[in-house]
């Protein structure tokens, strides 16, 4: 598959209001419910997601490993963490508050563990 359509997928699942779809369905609020009920899930799916978002920009953009590749990452993930938060907190009805400081916080965690794993791959194919 393209590896800018994957990241165009990858993105579109990230900013994708899922507390929307959470409030207009009773069958994926069960779902979200039933993994996400515990804070530590919640942060791993947060770590998950923008490692792999951070992984796919590297790739997509073909970056060396190093701190121009990883700087650049930084710069085009953090705007999606903060487009995600906001989505968030517009469909809870709510102010941009703690709760999204923390998960930014986690979201640029996992963007850190994403370019770490494309550093790696990057040594592997020297």
């Amino acid at each position: 598959m393209n590896r800018w359509l994957l990241l165009i997928a990858w993105l579109s699942g990230t900013v994708f209001p899922y507390t929307w779809l959470r409030n207009e369905s009773s069958r994926f609020r069960r779902l979200v419910d039933t993994f996400f009920a515990a804070e530590w899930t919640h942060v791993v799916g947060h770590l998950a997601l923008y490692a792999t978002l951070a992984f796919l920009l590297w790739w997509a953009l073909r970056r060396a490993p190093g701190l121009p590749g990883a700087a650049a990452t930084l710069a085009l993930a953090l705007p999606v963490g903060l487009a995600q938060e906001t989505l968030q907190t517009l469909f809870r009805h709510r102010a941009f508050g703690a709760p999204e400081v923390f998960d930014l916080f986690v979201d640029l965690t996992g963007v850190v563990i994403g370019l770490l794993a494309a550093c790696r791959v990057g040594e592997g194919n020297r």
